[in-house]
């Protein structure tokens, strides 16, 4: 069987998982790129397990741990996948993170991005929005 689309580093952890059901060898750290394919990786297999183990570091992940273009890659990944909306809310939620947390320049995270994603973006923050309108009470 190949995997011609599979980097070879990530099937290498996906090996190491099922032989220790540890995400990580020793000595190895993710970004955020890494756990994205280690996820669509385990989604692909149905290896349920995994796949949360995967969720839950995704969803702890601060995007300011990874140097570089790295949330503009992910949501790249995220929107390029048919019907995976679990990745797309991450990805919504993490632009949101790093432009509220102003470690990332908003012109540089909404310029690339498709029409599905601003969509999804404007529809979370018109909901934030909302819901901090309630919040406020008439004199």
């Amino acid at each position: 069987m190949t995997l011609d689309d599979v980097d070879p580093r990530i099937f290498g952890f996906f090996v190491h998982w099922l032989y220790t059901q540890e995400l990580c060898p020793k000595g190895e750290a993710f970004i955020l790129m890494d756990l994205t394919r280690f996820y669509r990786l385990a989604d692909r297999f149905m290896v349920h397990p995994l796949q949360n183990d995967l969720r839950l570091r995704i969803t702890c992940f601060v995007p300011s741990q990874d140097p570089g273009n790295t949330l503009k890659d992910f949501q790249l990944l995220a929107y390029g996948i048919d019907g995976d909306n679990w990745l797309k809310e991450q990805s919504v939620k993490l632009v949101r993170e790093a432009i509220m947390g102003e470690s990332e320049s908003p012109d540089n995270l909404i310029d690339d991005m498709t029409p599905e994603m601003v969509a999804d973006y404007a529809k979370a923050i018109s909901g934030d929005l909302i819901r901090s309108m309630k919040l406020l009470k008439p004199w």
